[in-house]
Parts: C-alpha cells; sequence; structure tokens
C-alpha cells in the first residue's frame, strides 16, 4: 500500500489525517503482532507488516516536514510525500 495509495501527488492532507492515518496503521500493525497467524497466511502478514512500516515512514517522514515547514513560516500544504526509497535511505 505505501502512502502512495493514501495520499497521491498533489493531494493535501492536514496533520490531524496523517495522524488518524498513523494510529489506523499502527493498530493493524499490532493486530497482526498479538495473534499468532495460521498456517499458510504468515507469509500474507509479514507482506502486509513490512507494507504497513512502509507506509508509516512515509507518513511520519512526511508528518516531520510539515511542522519543519510551518515552524519556518511556510505552507505545510506544499509539503508532498516522498517517495519510499527516499524515505528508507535517510532513515538509516
Amino acid at each position: 500500500m505505501y502512502a502512495g495509495s493514501i495520499l497521491s501527488r498533489g493531494d493535501s492532507m492536514d496533520d490531524q489525517t496523517i495522524l488518524k492515518h498513523i494510529g489506523a496503521l499502527v493498530a493493524e500493525e499490532h493486530e497482526f503482532l498479538q495473534h499468532e497467524p495460521e498456517t499458510g497466511v504468515i507469509a500474507a502478514q509479514h507482506m502486509r507488516v513490512e507494507d504497513i512500516e512502509e507506509t508509516l515512514d512515509v507518513l511520519w517522514d512526511l508528518l516531520r516536514r510539515r511542522r519543519v515547514a510551518r515552524r519556518a513560516g511556510q505552507d505545510p500544504d506544499d509539503v508532498e510525500p516522498r517517495d519510499l526509497a527516499l524515505v528508507e535511505k535517510y532513515l538509516q
């Protein structure tokens, strides 16, 4: 899914909407991690958890950059989500 499916370039989301998406993804991730997966769904659940983690990375990055823009007197709605590859490289 990654954040691109939640937020397309050119769309805008306010901080509360981003936080709502983050909260929903964290809850979903915790649900996956708390339950022992049934046989045959382990790979699918693992892929979904990875997808959630990637989306969270992009959304947290977007939220941080929006806050920085706001503090710098810029319009946070001008901040667009970065590609996952860039965010992952930045986080490491």
